[in-house]
């Protein structure tokens, strides 16, 4: 179905990065199939175990891997890796598609077990290629630093990022009152941020620091949801809050065991992009223009 993933980081030896899927996510903007293979390969198990988590089902997790990779594919271009890692975007992007998807099946099956142990973790680059695609350092100091949140409100954490959970759902699931809910969520963030952060910063203590935290997790409320993106195209600090919460947020995925997806899934995907009627792949045009030329050619021989 796919190369393997180590065939292309060759060729991408001399690139001076520090994100390496960032050139991948290039060349997928460019239309390149076999970045866009190399792409799915390296990111698509612990993303379809994400979505497996998100959705409670393996349909509706399929589906939401399909639908989050063909708009990777058609927005690839829209990707500034000057506002965080590529990892981070993909999986925003795809992590938007399964909660939707999950929301509307109104599933009620928990998906984190209530006894979660991070000591349980699975290995951070248990997939082959997964350690050249975060950064050690990050998991590192992300694991670290969850480690560290009480153990009611690193739960919280944990069913809302992976179950995309809404506050009240939280509170539903948890059987306690949604103002408790909501405190938990609050103050699991304000003491990941105050780890995460130094003494220069001001993460998990400012304002701006939480609003974008919430919203990269994913419980800000509908009505809040539009004003803080407005803002954080305007401001530079709540951008770069936002930011640095979602490339923080992508190494939760490394909390997550990989799960291969069916190949059935990566056929629909590559139908629908590389080869598909919205993006035609390279060459195709000249066979239209060849079997054209030999069907005019067979009129006027014929006549």
């Amino acid at each position: 179905m796919v190369q393997s993933a180590d065939v292309m980081f060759e060729d991408m030896a001399e690139v001076p990065s520090q994100d390496p899927l960032r050139a991948l996510l290039h060349a997928v903007a460019r239309s390149d199939r076999r970045a866009f293979s190399e792409l799915y390969e390296l990111t698509s198990p612990r993303l379809y175990a994400l979505c497996l988590r998100t959705t409670g089902r393996a349909d509706l997790a399929e589906e939401a891997l399909q639908e989050g990779y063909i708009r990777v594919w058609k927005s690839a271009s829209q990707f500034d890796h000057l506002r965080g890692t590529a990892l981070a975007w993909i999986t925003t992007v795809v992590r938007n598609r399964a909660r939707t998807l999950g929301a509307k099946a109104h599933r009620q099956s928990a998906a984190v077990d209530d006894g979660y142990d991070m000591a349980d973790a699975p290995d951070a680059h248990a997939v082959s290629g997964f350690d050249k695609v975060l950064s050690a350092e990050r998991v590192r100091r992300v694991r670290a630093c969850l480690g560290n949140v009480d153990a009611e409100k690193k739960r919280a954490l944990l069913l809302v990022y992976f179950e995309g959970l809404t506050h009240q759902e939280l509170a539903s699931r948890l059987e306690v009152p949604l103002g408790t809910a909501k405190s938990w969520v609050r103050r699991g963030l304000h003491q990941m941020g105050r780890c995460l952060g130094d003494s220069t910063d001001l993460r998990g203590e400012a304002v701006h620091d939480l609003l974008a935290a919430e919203h990269e997790l994913g419980v800000l409320p509908p009505t809040a949801t539009p004003a803080f993106q407005r803002r954080r195209d305007l401001d530079a600090k709540y951008c770069a809050a936002a930011d640095r919460w979602a490339d923080d947020f992508s190494a939760l995925l490394t909390l997550l065991a990989p799960v291969r997806p069916r190949d059935a899934v990566w056929d629909v995907i590559s139908r629908e992009t590389i080869a598909g009627r919205g993006m035609p792949f390279r060459g195709q045009h000249g066979l239209v223009l060849l079997a054209t030329f030999f069907v005019l050619m067979g009129i006027y021989l014929l006549g």
